[in-house]
């Protein structure tokens, strides 16, 4: 890993190789997630005032670079995202925190998104239809287009919150990125121990109900949030299972399986997973496994 080492350090000499390789990250096609591991780097590494000075600097010169080509002007969200991200790392030192947070940022984006848009179901089914007329035309499909607008109705209740989680996944994976990549150099980064040993805070819990109400309150965008929402519980579960796998024998094989399981039967999986982590935060399962609450008890 020597040589990532070097690239690295090359990368993060100085802010304009940052800011530069950040720029140009973001412009070619299928890169733009470096840029986003830079940012987090530089926040990680150098403080948050660098790396929101990256954020700015790449937003301002991408933009600059667009309206010269006659583009549109951009907003790198997902820039901001693991920018966001990188601090509540930075400051935390916590990676449920981070997570949390970083969730809580998605709600609040999708909340935004239904205020600014009122209408925002009917605009993604206009568009969606208006899409398929286009593909339709190019390319014969069976499909007609009454089940076409029934599968569009169902999709608008959720497209917002699809987007959410996905950028919420793929700001957590560059923040990850950037934190191995930083252990390579600080022994002191135990990664490992602190992605097994996650455990929901309240807070969450409380935000969960409170949606989860909302279902039957017919609230508007309720159901972009679900999916938001429970993406910290399900992570936890998943750090559960490695923690209670990696004590096992057997381990990978019983992380393969776990993982064929979540894959071939996810709508109960993942099901499965939030109430584990909701036990969890009641009963404290490690604690159990290691012989804590034991140990309390005879003292």
């Amino acid at each position: 890993m020597n040589w990532l080492k070097r690239s690295t350090e090359f990368i993060l000499q100085t802010r304009w190789h940052a800011l530069g390789f950040a720029v140009l990250f973001t412009v070619v096609p299928f890169f733009s997630w470096l840029a986003a591991v830079i940012v987090c780097m530089v926040t990680l590494r150098k403080g948050e005032l660098e790396g929101a000075g990256i954020l700015v600097g790449v937003a301002v010169l991408v933009n600059l670079l667009f309206f010269a080509l006659g583009h549109a002007a951009m907003m790198p969200l997902g820039l901001v995202l693991a920018f966001i991200s990188a601090v509540a790392l930075a400051r935390s030192q916590s990676w449920i925190i981070t997570v949390e947070v970083t969730s809580l940022v998605c709600v609040l984006g999708v909340i935004i998104a239904h205020l600014a848009v009122p209408n925002l179901q009917q605009t993604w089914q206009h568009l969606l239809s208006q899409h398929f007329d286009e593909m339709k035309a190019i390319t014969p499909m069976k499909i007609t287009a009454e089940q076409a607008n029934a599968l569009f109705v169902v999709l608008s209740k959720v497209l917002t919150g699809m987007i959410a989680v996905f950028s919420l996944i793929t700001g957590l994976v560059n923040l990850f990125i950037a934190r191995w990549i930083q252990s390579l150099s600080d022994t002191s980064i135990t990664l490992r121990e602190n992605l097994i040993n996650l455990r929901i805070d309240w807070i969450m819990i409380i935000v969960l109900a409170s949606v989860i109400g909302s279902l039957y309150l017919h609230f508007a965008g309720v159901f972009d949030l679900v999916a938001v929402v429970a993406l910290p519980f399900i992570l936890v579960g998943i750090s559960l299972v490695h923690f209670f796998a990696n004590k096992l024998r057997f381990a990978l094989v019983a992380l393969c399986g776990f993982y064929l399981l979540l894959m071939a039967f996810a709508h109960y999986a993942l099901g499965l997973l939030i109430v584990l982590a909701l036990i969890d935060r009641l009963f404290d399962l490690r604690g159990y496994s290691d012989g804590r609450h034991s140990t309390r008890k005879n003292s």
